[in-house]
């Protein structure tokens, strides 16, 4: 099963399901796999919605079990800034690091010129994710409402190290049936 292959392929990525020495610790993000609906939203500095469409989250199991990986992807508006032209798609790649039981992530969206490597943590019943973005500011992104058809999802930035938060975007998932 954990063999080296002779020809490489990405199906390699993948797994059937969390690795059956780590499966609690998995389900923090584990609980996600599946294919979401969902409603995306951006607002501006001053708390305005600038962005409100839909979209789509996908999330698999993948290196050998220690690993929860996504695409979200959504249809932005002709004149929303970002991304520049097409679709938005990004990907987070999470895995849980076993010798400390720490989880690790990074956020790739290269048209959106975004590469954000995070730490994440359970918080308050859902999971606090934090970083630093590309401009320097602080992120921290959170889960929270989690049932196993529902969930919200809020981005918050710190232009001044953490002393205030403002949302930069929201999203409400409802898994697909």
């Amino acid at each position: 099963m954990y063999g080296i292959r002779d020809e490489p392929t990405f199906s390699e990525l993948g797994a059937e399901g969390p690795h059956p020495q780590h499966r609690e610790a998995m389900m923090l993000f584990g609980r996600f796999v599946g294919s979401w609906d969902m409603t995306v939203r951006f607002f501006d500095a001053a708390g305005g919605l600038v962005f409100d469409g839909i979209g789509r989250w996908d999330f698999r199991w993948v290196l050998d079990g220690l690993g929860v990986q996504d695409v979200l992807q959504y249809a932005p508006a002709a004149d929303f800034p970002e991304p520049r032209g097409g679709r938005g798609v990004g990907t987070t790649l999470r895995v849980l690091l076993p010798a400390d039981g720490s989880w690790r992530q990074v956020w790739a969206a290269p048209r959106a010129g975004n590469f954000i490597p995070m730490r994440s943590e359970p918080w308050d019943g859902g999971i606090r994710i934090l970083g630093e973005d590309m401009d320097g500011s602080l992120l921290r992104w959170e889960f929270s409402e989690i049932s196993d058809d529902a969930f919200e999802w809020t981005g918050w930035t710190s232009a001044d190290g953490g002393a205030s938060w403002r949302v930069e975007q929201s999203m409400s998932a409802r898994r697909r049936r």
